[in-house]
């Protein structure tokens, strides 16, 4: 059910989660299962519902930068972009950036989900992860042994398939590129047409919301209360235990407090989940002493490298396109722009769930680095990675320096945009009247850059500082160049290559170094990152700079959790909203076995 203020602030809840989405609702919903248990939910955002620009898959994009549903952060100014600040979205609405997303359900290789065990979390394995993998989807065309015909988010092919969809997967296939039948299996290297988070039946956006909110908030135990902005965690210290009692919050200019008997579990996400540890005073004592807020917790690792642990930094998904135009008579998007065409599209989705609005993207292709570069430079990017991480803690960056020469594990994603696709500023580079384009964006999956997010103020509503420290590690820029390289030989393989006109950007009679200058200039003008920001929190020992155990109890606490990307070690190649579920669907286990065995 949903709450006014003055019946949120008057119930005292057994568990209150800091943030209503992925994660939030996730853990929210699983919780109140048990109807014993008041589970509360506090967000920032609003409810919204039956809302076209959220619902339509061919919509995608159409949510970010808008004030009613996107945080709209943007990063302080970049030193490797030429001073430039970068947009980086994020839900500000009940169910989150499952709201904003673009619907990919991609999982990582089962490899990195074992690597959350191997660096000091037991439990965290690829069976476990897949079990709740499997426990959050309902995927009624896909082998069961890997998938489930059950669960709350749907996943599903899209029915419109691109003219250039299966000469993409041909040609990455004829460079070596697998295809892979269910890149979802644990071995996710190869070119495969992706799962969506869709509504098979509806073809509409399958998110948090619909998926895990909606059909339980009839529950009497289970209240959320939107528009509202938590300020402060506010804790109780008796000897060396320090315990959540509740939250403060604010709604309409309004300060008020909600009680807690059990957890606060913080589900904000990785810019706002450290904000708020800051503001409640867990974090760094020289951050928080500049805003005169007393030190609860001294726990350097929130937000801040410390020269301990890259893994704790914010950790993003750099992402450049490569724009070509095809032949004229070539089926793609930007056929929309006219608008007889879209009309008839649109008349298309609405009346028998077919057509271009009713898919987002399509084609992905994983390459491991050993596909894309001879052994000779990816032995140079790994002692160009050892020199330039001096000081940063042995096991993550040694399971990512090795995974470079491992050929299963993908180091860039492809992703095929069967139209002109820049995302960023207008007017920097524009597509011609009634051409038609063809785009890879390429995105490099695990970055050794590694940057920081942190309070501006002891005022909650001012926006964190949100360093992504772009390509300040060189390895990273020499990826992305090599990434472009073998974008542009797959564009012109055949039979991909039949459709090809001429290259856009970058322009193919640029020299190595042109490229590596085009990547860092003018790719991040365009599409900034992934946006899979990961890490300020991370679960990892806290000799290492963690934040979480392996309960994802805040280190000096006994009963703050988090649950969200934030406590990822290391960035993953995979698009985040299926792990964040996985972690979310366990987190609530964990939370329930710990109260079963109290009792």
């Amino acid at each position: 059910m949903t709450n006014n203020t003055g019946g949120f602030a008057a119930t005292t809840f057994d568990y209150i989660v800091v943030g209503g989405g992925t994660a939030g609702l996730t853990v929210a919903t699983r919780l109140s299962e048990d109807p014993n248990a008041t589970v509360g939910i506090i967000e920032a955002g609003k409810l919204v519902t039956d809302s076209p620009i959220i619902d339509i898959p061919g919509y995608i994009g159409r949510t970010l930068a808008n004030p009613e549903l996107d945080w709209m952060f943007s990063s302080v100014p970049q030193e490797s972009l030429d001073g430039r600040r970068s947009y980086l979205p994020r839900g500000k609405v009940v169910g989150g950036s499952s709201v904003l997303n673009f619907m990919t359900t991609t999982r990582a290789n089962k490899d990195e989900y074992n690597a959350f065990e191997t660096l000091g979390n037991p439990g965290w394995n690829w069976p476990q992860f897949l079990s709740y993998l499997k426990k959050s989807e309902l995927a009624l065309k896909l082998d069961h042994k890997f998938h489930s015909d059950h669960g709350p988010i749907q996943k599903s092919y899209t029915p419109f398939i691109p003219a250039l969809h299966k000469p993409f997967l041909d040609s990455f296939n004829a460079l070596g590129v697998e295809i892979n039948l269910d890149p979802q299996n644990g071995d996710n290297a190869g070119v495969f047409t992706m799962t969506v988070s869709v509504d098979p039946d509806t073809m509409t956006r399958s998110s948090a919301t619909t998926g895990y909110y909606l059909p339980n908030s009839g529950r009497p135990n289970l209240h959320l209360l939107s528009d509202a902005q938590v300020t402060r965690i506010i804790t109780d210290t008796r000897g060396d235990t320090i315990r959540a009692t509740g939250v403060e919050y604010k709604q309409g200019g309004e300060l008020f407090t909600a009680q807690c008997t059990r957890e606060v579990i913080v589900a904000a996400g990785s810019y706002q989940t450290p904000q708020l540890l800051e503001l409640s005073g867990i974090g760094n004592p020289k951050v928080l002493n500049k805003f005169g807020i007393p030190v609860v917790v001294d726990l350097p690792g929130v937000g801040e490298n410390l020269r301990t642990c890259p893994s704790n930094l914010t950790e993003d998904h750099p992402c450049v396109p490569i724009i070509r135009e095809v032949n004229s008579d070539t089926q793609t998007r930007d056929i929309l722009q006219d608008p007889a065409v879209s009309a008839e599209q649109l008349r298309l989705y609405e009346q028998e769930k077919k057509g271009m609005f009713s898919s987002t993207h399509m084609g992905i292709a994983m390459v491991p680095l050993p596909s894309m570069v001879p052994k000779t430079e990816i032995l140079a990017l790994q002692t160009k990675v050892r020199h330039q991480s001096a000081g940063a803690p042995a096991k993550p960056l040694e399971l990512q320096h090795d995974w470079l020469e491992n050929p299963s594990l993908p180091q860039v994603e492809y992703i095929h945009a069967t139209c002109w696709f820049p995302i960023g500023e207008p007017g920097v580079l524009q597509s011609k009247p009634a051409c038609r384009y063809d785009s890879l964006l390429a995105i490099l999956l695990r970055p050794f850059s590694r940057g920081s997010v942190h309070i501006t103020s002891s005022d909650q509503t001012q926006p964190p500082a949100i360093d992504h420290n772009y390509l300040s590690n060189p390895a990273d820029l020499d990826i992305l160049f090599h990434a472009v390289k073998f974008a542009q030989k797959a564009m012109t393989t055949s039979p991909l290559g039949q459709y090809h006109l001429a290259f856009e950007h970058p322009n193919p009679a640029c020299t190595d170094e042109e490229i590596h200058e085009w990547v860092r200039k003018y790719g991040f003008y365009l599409v900034i990152s992934a946006w899979h920001p990961t890490g300020t929190a991370s679960m990892l020992p806290r000799d290492e700079g963690g934040v979480a155990d392996s309960n994802l109890l805040v280190y000096g606490t006994n009963n703050l959790r988090i649950v969200d990307a934030s406590i990822q070690p290391f960035p993953m190649s995979c698009h985040s909203q299926t792990t964040v579920y996985a972690m979310a669907e366990k987190a609530a286990d964990l939370i329930k076995l710990a109260y079963q065995c109290s009792s």
